[in-house]
């Protein structure tokens, strides 16, 4: 699945009967370090922004029969 508004996985393995996933390192941080740097909150425009690029995504993945189960800001 190739999307600019979806991580992309690379790999996935066990390794001492750990199961892991390997994903796309994202270096911009996290919503809540964005709202941190702004004081607490985000102005409206900034977060209509990030939750219309989210739905964006979703609806990708989606259309691919993936339904995405956790969400968060982290």
């Amino acid at each position: 699945m190739q999307h600019p508004n979806i991580v992309s996985y690379i790999d996935q393995g066990c390794h001492d009967g750990i199961l892991y996933f390997v994903m796309e390192y994202c270096g911009d941080g996290s919503v809540s370090d964005l709202m941190a740097k702004s004081g607490g909150r985000l102005p409206v425009k900034t977060a209509l922004g990030l939750i219309l690029q989210a739905l964006d995504g979703l609806a990708y993945a989606h259309k691919l029969n993936f339904v995405h189960r956790d969400l968060s800001e982290k």
